[in-house]
């Protein structure tokens, strides 16, 4: 029987596992390493934090998951690989040998070496301290976070809108330039305006340069800023694993071809954060791509075990991003253009629960504010679109040598209802139409 060493929980391994509970690989065993219980999901890490959802609402249970699949699971960490003998070393010190593995480890929190912030700064990676880091960040009078990413900056809309829920003092976010910086400049005009707006304390164009005990001192201002809890959230880096490896690399990132198997060593394969595509500008750390990359990965690993021929992913650069921005708003950012409002917030918030009920299929209760906003929306629709007939049919009776069309349009109460029609119909598709770019 042949060994399938799954090393990580992450987006695109936890899809393996829950196509492993409906579809066995035929004499393979699957043994699993990972630390945690739990499979955070970020995308709602940031409602988590401003309360609208619990911690049980964005995680996934993975011995469930391990359980479902028949795999072995191995609560530790891989330290290193021997590629040559196919060995996997964990913390604990024992050898893993397989006959093949996937990594999908995702990757750490980048900038950790300036003075101060190993001893007195929080990272969100990796996310399984997210429920302790949650209760430290928000039970502090004096909060500040230094990154001005994606990541950072909505975690600090979601925090100043909590703290100013619940009388805290304003926040103060620390960046080294404009925020999401890589995105277009109205993008960083809107999102500071929102922060400012709310309250929060910015410090742009400054680097924290050192941490020290109660402070943080910025650079090129020498200003410091006090603080009883510092969350550092700078960017990605690479875990160490690879680069300590004779596997080959990009910057620490293990290199992978288009059918996620490393070059020159076919049994061993990844996913996610962890990786680099070769021949492939840098993707963005996103959660899109694991998920993504994930039939890919399952489909390529059911290829090599059986002989068959392997499928080729091919990246998609343009992807849907919707960040949390306080109040159950959100802000769309696709193809250029961005849109702000509590529909966005609808339309973020249907796709994150249906992701975690894809994994955990817990019992609509549990989701009662989706539920319910769901139903109040089809049910106005439907409402909405009998009336329209009715009054349709009610004009076309009383103007039988009228055509149909100038029926139709030829009144004041009429061009309302078909307004309202086509306005939910396009609510309806939109909807409908990214909840695919999510879950495809």
């Amino acid at each position: 029987m042949k060994h399938l060493l799954l090393v990580g929980a992450g987006h695109a391994h936890v899809y393996l596992l829950k196509k492993l509970s409906k579809s066995r690989l035929p004499n393979v065993k699957v043994t699993l390493v990972s630390p945690n219980d739990y499979q955070y999901y970020s995308g709602m890490l940031a409602g988590c934090v401003e309360g609208i959802y619990s911690v049980d609402d964005i995680r996934i249970f993975v011995g469930k998951l391990v359980r479902k699949a028949g795999a072995n699971w191995i609560k530790d960490i891989a330290v290193s690989i021997n590629a040559d003998q196919r060995l996997v070393e964990i913390s604990n010190g024992e050898r893993l040998g397989y006959d093949v593995v996937s990594f999908d480890i995702g990757s750490l929190t980048a900038g950790i070496d300036v003075p101060g912030v190993r001893e007195y700064a929080e990272t969100l990676k990796p996310n399984y301290h997210f429920p302790l880091l949650i209760e430290k960040v928000r039970s502090a009078e004096q909060l500040v976070i230094v990154g001005g990413g994606v990541a950072g900056t909505e975690l600090s809309l979601s925090l100043q809108t909590w703290r100013n829920n619940n009388d805290k003092p304003a926040l103060s976010l620390v960046s080294p330039t404009q925020l999401m910086e890589k995105g277009a400049p109205y993008v960083s005009e809107r999102v500071e305006r929102l922060l400012l707006e709310k309250g929060a304390k910015l410090h742009l164009s400054q680097r924290a340069c050192e941490v020290k005990k109660d402070c943080v001192v910025l650079s090129p201002s020498q200003e410091s800023i006090p603080f009883d809890a510092l969350l550092w959230v700078t960017g990605p880096r690479p875990p160490r694993l690879f680069a300590d490896s004779s596997l080959p690399n990009k910057e620490g990132y293990l290199l992978v071809e288009d059918t996620l198997q490393v070059p020159g060593y076919p049994e061993i394969f990844g996913a996610g954060d962890c990786i680099h595509l070769a021949g492939s500008p840098p993707l963005a750390k996103a959660g899109v791509y694991p998920v993504r990359q994930s039939p890919y990965l399952w489909k390529n690993l059911q290829g090599y075990f059986q002989n068959k021929k392997m499928c080729r992913y091919k990246p998609h650069y343009s992807f849907l991003s919707i960040l949390a921005t306080g109040n159950r708003e959100g802000l769309m950012l696709y193809l250029g253009r961005a849109f702000h409002g509590r529909l966005i917030w609808f339309i973020k918030t249907f796709m994150d629960r249906r992701f975690i009920w894809l994994y955990s299929r817990r019992k609509r209760e549990k989701n009662a504010l989706s539920s319910k906003w769901l139903t109040a929306f089809f049910s106005v629709l439907v409402v909405t679109v009998l009336t329209s007939f009715l009054f349709f049919f009610i004009w076309s009776t009383y103007h039988p040598v009228m055509s149909v069309m100038a029926v139709f349009f030829s009144s004041t109460v009429n061009r309302f209802f078909t307004g309202f029609f086509f306005v939910f119909l396009i609510i309806l598709i939109l909807v409908l139409f990214f909840e695919r770019i999510s879950f495809k």
